[in-house]
Protein backbone atom coordinates (compact mmCIF):
# COMPACT_ATOMS: atom_id res chain seq x y z
CA UNK A 1 0.00 0.00 0.00
CA UNK A 2 1.29 3.36 -0.33
CA UNK A 3 0.41 4.45 2.68
CA UNK A 4 3.37 2.56 3.79
CA UNK A 5 6.09 4.03 1.90
CA UNK A 6 7.28 6.51 4.50
CA UNK A 7 7.94 3.42 6.86
CA UNK A 8 10.33 1.37 4.89
CA UNK A 9 10.67 -1.40 2.57
CA UNK A 10 10.63 -4.32 4.88
CA UNK A 11 6.95 -3.04 6.48
CA UNK A 12 6.27 -2.09 3.05
CA UNK A 13 6.74 -5.96 2.22
CA UNK A 14 4.89 -6.93 5.20
CA UNK A 15 1.71 -5.25 4.79
CA UNK A 16 2.10 -6.38 1.66
CA UNK A 17 2.29 -10.08 1.89
CA UNK A 18 -0.75 -9.51 4.58
CA UNK A 19 -3.44 -7.81 1.95
CA UNK A 20 -2.19 -10.49 -0.43
CA UNK A 21 -2.34 -13.82 1.84
CA UNK A 22 -4.25 -12.72 5.20
CA UNK A 23 -7.98 -12.88 4.50
CA UNK A 24 -9.65 -11.14 7.26
CA UNK A 25 -8.13 -8.05 5.53
CA UNK A 26 -10.29 -8.36 2.63
CA UNK A 27 -13.30 -9.33 4.27
CA UNK A 28 -12.91 -5.99 6.30
CA UNK A 29 -12.40 -4.19 2.95
CA UNK A 30 -15.39 -5.59 1.62
CA UNK A 31 -17.74 -6.55 4.43
CA UNK A 32 -19.23 -2.38 5.11
CA UNK A 33 -17.41 -2.31 8.22
CA UNK A 34 -16.49 1.37 9.23
CA UNK A 35 -19.61 2.91 10.21
CA UNK A 36 -20.73 6.48 8.92
CA UNK A 37 -20.06 7.87 12.25
CA UNK A 38 -19.06 7.11 16.00
CA UNK A 39 -15.15 5.81 16.41
CA UNK A 40 -13.23 2.67 15.19
CA UNK A 41 -11.24 1.59 17.87
CA UNK A 42 -8.01 -1.38 16.91
CA UNK A 43 -6.99 -3.45 19.51
CA UNK A 44 -3.76 -4.42 19.09
CA UNK A 45 -3.44 -2.38 16.18
CA UNK A 46 0.13 -3.42 14.81
CA UNK A 47 1.41 -1.58 12.30
CA UNK A 48 -2.34 -0.27 11.72
CA UNK A 49 -3.37 -2.87 8.87
CA UNK A 50 -6.74 -2.87 9.79
CA UNK A 51 -7.29 0.58 10.14
CA UNK A 52 -5.85 1.69 7.12
CA UNK A 53 -7.85 -0.54 4.95
CA UNK A 54 -10.77 0.26 6.87
CA UNK A 55 -9.68 4.04 5.80
CA UNK A 56 -9.75 3.19 2.76
CA UNK A 57 -13.25 1.25 2.50
CA UNK A 58 -15.08 4.39 3.93
CA UNK A 59 -13.69 6.88 1.65
CA UNK A 60 -11.45 6.00 -0.99
CA UNK A 61 -9.40 8.17 -2.57
CA UNK A 62 -9.88 11.15 -0.23
CA UNK A 63 -7.10 12.98 1.50
CA UNK A 64 -7.01 12.77 5.33
CA UNK A 65 -8.37 16.31 5.51
CA UNK A 66 -11.34 15.06 3.66
CA UNK A 67 -11.84 11.66 5.66
CA UNK A 68 -11.64 13.72 8.92
CA UNK A 69 -15.87 14.23 8.52
CA UNK A 70 -15.79 10.32 8.97
CA UNK A 71 -15.66 8.11 11.68
CA UNK A 72 -12.87 8.51 14.71
CA UNK A 73 -10.08 6.21 14.51
CA UNK A 74 -8.41 5.21 17.53
CA UNK A 75 -5.64 2.21 17.92
CA UNK A 76 -3.20 0.44 21.01
CA UNK A 77 -0.30 -1.10 20.05
CA UNK A 78 2.46 -2.02 22.76
CA UNK A 79 5.37 -2.16 20.40
CA UNK A 80 6.67 1.72 19.70
CA UNK A 81 8.31 0.59 16.66
CA UNK A 82 4.65 -1.09 15.07
CA UNK A 83 2.75 2.49 16.82
CA UNK A 84 5.36 4.55 14.61
CA UNK A 85 4.41 2.60 11.43
CA UNK A 86 0.83 2.73 12.08
CA UNK A 87 1.13 6.77 12.84
CA UNK A 88 2.71 7.00 9.53
CA UNK A 89 0.44 5.17 7.53
CA UNK A 90 -2.33 6.75 8.59
CA UNK A 91 -0.98 10.06 8.80
CA UNK A 92 -3.59 11.72 10.82
CA UNK A 93 -6.67 9.60 9.49
CA UNK A 94 -6.12 7.90 13.09
CA UNK A 95 -4.59 8.66 17.18
CA UNK A 96 -2.40 5.58 17.45
CA UNK A 97 -1.05 5.54 21.19
CA UNK A 98 1.72 3.37 22.68
CA UNK A 99 0.33 1.22 25.03
CA UNK A 100 -0.85 -1.79 27.08
CA UNK A 101 -4.53 -2.76 25.80
CA UNK A 102 -5.39 -3.54 29.31
CA UNK A 103 -4.24 -0.44 31.08
CA UNK A 104 -5.07 1.84 28.05
CA UNK A 105 -8.55 3.54 28.07
CA UNK A 106 -9.96 3.93 24.63
CA UNK A 107 -13.28 5.50 23.78
CA UNK A 108 -16.83 4.39 23.07
CA UNK A 109 -17.24 2.80 19.94
CA UNK A 110 -19.22 1.55 17.09
CA UNK A 111 -16.59 -0.76 15.84
CA UNK A 112 -13.97 -2.38 18.25
CA UNK A 113 -11.14 -4.89 16.43
CA UNK A 114 -9.31 -8.12 18.35
CA UNK A 115 -7.56 -9.47 15.16
CA UNK A 116 -4.91 -11.90 16.67
CA UNK A 117 -4.77 -10.24 19.90
CA UNK A 118 -6.61 -12.64 22.82
CA UNK A 119 -4.42 -15.63 22.59
CA UNK A 120 -1.67 -13.68 24.09
CA UNK A 121 -3.52 -13.10 27.25
CA UNK A 122 -4.49 -15.09 29.83
CA UNK A 123 -7.97 -16.51 30.56
CA UNK A 124 -8.59 -13.78 33.20
CA UNK A 125 -6.97 -11.22 31.47
CA UNK A 126 -9.12 -11.88 28.11
CA UNK A 127 -12.10 -12.07 30.16
CA UNK A 128 -10.67 -8.38 31.48
CA UNK A 129 -10.46 -7.74 28.26
CA UNK A 130 -13.85 -8.31 26.42
CA UNK A 131 -15.45 -7.15 28.78
CA UNK A 132 -14.14 -3.44 28.37
CA UNK A 133 -14.12 -3.52 25.06
CA UNK A 134 -18.56 -4.91 25.37
CA UNK A 135 -19.20 -2.05 28.20
CA UNK A 136 -17.51 0.69 25.66
CA UNK A 137 -19.16 -0.43 22.44
CA UNK A 138 -21.94 1.85 21.29
CA UNK A 139 -25.75 0.98 20.62
CA UNK A 140 -25.73 -0.98 17.95
CA UNK A 141 -22.53 -1.31 18.21
CA UNK A 142 -20.30 -3.92 16.51
CA UNK A 143 -17.11 -6.23 18.49
CA UNK A 144 -15.12 -8.03 15.83
CA UNK A 145 -12.39 -10.20 16.97
CA UNK A 146 -10.44 -13.00 15.40
CA UNK A 147 -9.14 -16.12 16.82
CA UNK A 148 -8.22 -19.73 16.43
CA UNK A 149 -10.92 -22.57 17.43
CA UNK A 150 -9.06 -24.86 19.77
CA UNK A 151 -12.01 -27.69 18.76
CA UNK A 152 -10.39 -27.82 15.45
CA UNK A 153 -8.26 -30.84 15.37
CA UNK A 154 -5.56 -30.70 12.79
CA UNK A 155 -5.63 -27.37 11.63
CA UNK A 156 -5.86 -25.99 15.17
CA UNK A 157 -2.55 -27.93 15.72
CA UNK A 158 -0.93 -26.32 12.26
CA UNK A 159 -2.10 -22.72 13.37
CA UNK A 160 -0.41 -22.87 17.26
CA UNK A 161 2.63 -24.31 15.50
CA UNK A 162 2.95 -21.14 12.98
CA UNK A 163 2.44 -19.34 15.92
CA UNK A 164 4.96 -20.40 18.12
CA UNK A 165 7.47 -20.07 14.95
CA UNK A 166 6.32 -16.78 14.11
CA UNK A 167 7.38 -16.06 17.87
CA UNK A 168 10.90 -18.12 17.72
CA UNK A 169 11.43 -15.45 14.45
CA UNK A 170 10.71 -12.43 17.02
CA UNK A 171 12.71 -13.96 20.17
CA UNK A 172 10.06 -14.39 21.96
CA UNK A 173 10.87 -17.75 23.67
CA UNK A 174 8.62 -17.77 26.86
CA UNK A 175 5.80 -16.21 24.61
CA UNK A 176 2.59 -18.05 26.36
CA UNK A 177 -1.12 -19.03 24.56
CA UNK A 178 -4.36 -19.32 25.76
CA UNK A 179 -6.77 -20.28 23.18
CA UNK A 180 -10.26 -21.28 23.39
CA UNK A 181 -12.80 -23.09 21.52
CA UNK A 182 -15.54 -21.65 18.83
CA UNK A 183 -18.54 -22.54 21.46
CA UNK A 184 -16.50 -21.65 24.63
CA UNK A 185 -16.19 -18.18 22.51
CA UNK A 186 -19.88 -17.72 21.71
CA UNK A 187 -20.72 -18.50 25.27
CA UNK A 188 -18.56 -15.96 26.67
CA UNK A 189 -19.41 -13.31 24.17
CA UNK A 190 -23.35 -13.66 24.93
CA UNK A 191 -23.01 -13.74 28.65
CA UNK A 192 -21.71 -10.17 27.84
CA UNK A 193 -25.15 -9.33 26.24
CA UNK A 194 -23.73 -9.69 22.59
CA UNK A 195 -25.18 -11.40 19.65
CA UNK A 196 -22.62 -13.44 18.03
CA UNK A 197 -22.54 -15.06 14.20
CA UNK A 198 -18.85 -16.64 13.43
CA UNK A 199 -16.98 -16.44 9.78
CA UNK A 200 -14.38 -19.14 8.56
CA UNK A 201 -11.40 -16.91 7.98
CA UNK A 202 -8.67 -19.11 7.56
CA UNK A 203 -9.51 -18.99 3.08
CA UNK A 204 -6.39 -20.08 1.55
CA UNK A 205 -4.53 -21.34 4.32
CA UNK A 206 -4.12 -24.45 6.80
CA UNK A 207 -5.05 -22.53 9.60
CA UNK A 208 -8.54 -22.73 12.15
CA UNK A 209 -9.09 -19.40 12.06
CA UNK A 210 -12.62 -17.97 12.87
CA UNK A 211 -13.75 -14.28 13.22
CA UNK A 212 -16.50 -13.55 15.80
CA UNK A 213 -19.08 -10.34 15.05
CA UNK A 214 -20.89 -9.91 18.08
CA UNK A 215 -23.01 -6.79 18.09
CA UNK A 216 -25.39 -4.96 20.46
CA UNK A 217 -28.80 -4.50 20.27
CA UNK A 218 -29.65 -0.98 18.55
CA UNK A 219 -30.92 0.53 21.96
CA UNK A 220 -27.91 -1.14 24.38
CA UNK A 221 -24.76 -1.01 25.83
CA UNK A 222 -22.81 -4.40 26.29
CA UNK A 223 -22.62 -5.57 29.91
CA UNK A 224 -20.85 -3.13 32.74
CA UNK A 225 -17.42 -4.20 33.56
CA UNK A 226 -17.10 -6.08 37.15
CA UNK A 227 -14.51 -4.01 39.83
Amino acid sequence: MARYRPVGRFAQGFVRGKLRHDPVYRYLFEAGLPPADGAVVDLGCGRGIALAVLASASAPGLSGEAQATGPQRFGIERREAHAAAARAAMDGEAEIVTGDVLATDFPCARLILLIDVLLYLNAAQQDQLLERAAARLSPGGRLVMREADAAAGWRFATTVAAERASAWRRCEWRQRYQYRSRTEWVNRLGELGLAVRTIPMSRGTPFANLLYCAETSSGSHGAPVRN
